[in-house]
């Protein structure tokens, strides 16, 4: 049986009480968190911000050719571009579309008016809330549609002569004697939404502008995006919590394990499987000491004649460690057999470790630990029974009887012993 495994063993059965008490534990908290992830959790309410509705309005433009050149043919349409050449195409035409998100039961009045506003403002401040000199403005076109359902679109239509427009601003210049500002052209749609969405009443006016940079021979329009506005409301709403994934699985997980282990635990200490045996504990006991002298020990194969030298017998392995350093010799391993020597002054000492217990011999010494007593105990009180073995042992029989209580010998250990003995 590997090392680890008797030290584990021994750990088990002498914490016994601690790792049942810690099973119980973790058996507990697993239940617990179990029955509060599928059986105690308790709604709660939330004060959430929704959307009711959103209304979205977007300025798509175009122009068409309308005098020859070398670039750009005649009656052909221009659309969508950041700059038109008022010379070959003055005339801008322009769409306006909208439509709103709202549910399914949402029912909308709307009203779409375009119009162009021009007007001139402080030049340092242009764009802004400046301060405007002078300001104009002119109805492009418009329509009111009644019961607008949600995501249904409202388009309209709309022409401008920019020519036009630069001829307004000269003749305004003109009749105020002044240039003074910086003069803005200004497409601006406007739409009125009334009406009931989900539950809700809505009276909303919305503003979407798209401004043109106008000079002498072009005119740019600076890029148009959807715009999109949103009406939200704060509501309270029961949510049901949902644990996560850890506490859904871990949880009964770590509960079953629990009991698993503590299962096997006591069914194992009720079999005597957990307690280490005489011979294991033998065992155990050599290996840590092997573990803890190893600098002392070496691997090497003693000649012959180490063999003929009188032997003294160790009855541990720390005793012959203690006697290579009161010596100031190192402990030789067998490299063939698990052996140990010291040899000094004309002297061979040596250590035998017990066997390594096999499952058999294991469970019969769980299972009968006076195995060896009893057979000793039959010998002396049975008269039947000592015929069958021979009337006296030798010495070195007697030692081989006692180092080995399982009755059996390993036969490579045995035939060094009886080599030694024998030239004893």
């Amino acid at each position: 049986m590997a090392n680890w495994r008797l030290r584990l063993r021994r750990a088990l059965d002498r914490q016994f009480t601690t790792v049942v008490v810690i099973l119980l534990i973790c058996a507990l908290i697993g239940g617990w968190v179990s029955y509060s992830s599928h059986v105690a959790v308790e709604p709660t309410t939330e004060d959430r911000t929704v959307t009711i509705w959103e209304t979205t309005g977007e300025f798509s433009h175009g122009t068409v050719v309308e005098e020859s050149n070398s670039v750009f043919p005649e009656g052909s349409r221009l659309s969508s571009r950041p700059v038109y050449f008022t010379r070959i195409s003055p005339e801008l035409t322009g769409r306006f579309q909208s439509s709103y998100a709202g549910t399914s039961n949402a029912t909308l009045t709307r009203n779409v008016s375009v119009g162009v506003i021009i007007r001139a403002v402080d030049r340092e401040q242009a764009g802004t809330d400046s301060e405007v000199y002078w300001r104009t403005s002119n109805h492009l076109n418009g329509t009111t549609v009644e019961n607008v359902s949600p995501r249904d679109p409202i388009i309209v239509s709309f022409t401008q002569n920019m020519t036009e427009i630069n001829n307004q601003i000269d003749r305004i210049n003109e009749q105020l004697g002044s240039t003074a500002g910086e003069t803005e052209v200004i497409f601006r749609t406007t739409v009125d939404s009334r009406g009931m969405v989900d539950g809700k009443q809505i009276d909303e006016t919305n503003s979407y502008a798209m401004p043109v940079e106008l000079n002498e021979d072009t005119y740019r329009i600076a890029d148009t995006q959807p715009t999109t506005e949103a009406y939200e409301t704060s509501r309270t709403e029961t949510v049901e919590p949902t644990p996560g994934a850890g506490r859904q699985i871990g949880g009964p997980a770590l509960g079953v394990i629990s009991l698993l282990m503590l299962s096997g635990l006591v069914v194992s200490r009720w079999r005597g499987t957990v307690e280490l045996s005489d011979s294991e504990q033998k065992r155990l006991r050599y290996q840590e000491t092997r573990e803890e002298f190893d600098d002392w020990i070496s691997r090497i194969e003693l000649p012959a004649e180490a063999f003929d030298l009188p032997e003294g017998k160790a009855d541990s392995l720390s005793a012959l460690v203690d006697i290579a350093i009161d010596t100031n010799n190192s402990v030789v391993e067998d490299p063939e057999e698990e052996i140990f020597y010291v040899r000094h002054n004309g002297y061979l000492y040596s250590y035998q470790p017990p066997t390594q217990p096999s499952n058999s011999e294991s469970k019969n010494t769980d299972n009968e630990p006076g195995d060896t007593d009893g057979e000793t105990a039959d010998t002396d009180g049975k008269s039947g029974e000592t015929d069958d073995h021979p009337p006296e042992e030798s010495d070195a029989e007697s030692r081989e009887t006692a180092d080995n209580t399982s009755g059996k010998l390993v036969s490579s250990y045995g035939g060094i012993v009886r080599h030694m003995d024998n030239q004893r």
